[in-house]
C-alpha cells in the first residue's frame, strides 16, 4: 500500500516536472500557442490537485518511518 502511494507520487512529480519543462518551448515550436498553452495549464492544474491530496499520506508514511527508526 505504501510503495503503490509513494511510486503514485513519484510519478506525479516526474509528469509535473515533464510538462514544466515543455511548457513555452511546446507552444513556439508548435505555432499554436493558445490551445497548447491552456492544454499545458490544464495539465499542470491535475497534477498540481493530485500532488496536494496525496501530499499528506505521504508525509505521513515518511514521519511514521522516523518515528520507528528513533525508537530503534
Amino acid at each position: 500500500e505504501q510503495h503503490k502511494l509513494l511510486s503514485q507520487y513519484q510519478s506525479l512529480v516526474v509528469k509535473q516536472l515533464v510538462v514544466q519543462g515543455h511548457g513555452p518551448e511546446k507552444k513556439s515550436n508548435l505555432g499554436e500557442g493558445a490551445e497548447d498553452g491552456s492544454v499545458v495549464s490544464d495539465d499542470m492544474e491535475g497534477l498540481q490537485k493530485e500532488l496536494h491530496s496525496l501530499t499528506r499520506d505521504v508525509k505521513d508514511i515518511i514521519l511514521s518511518q522516523r518515528k520507528t527508526s528513533v525508537t530503534e
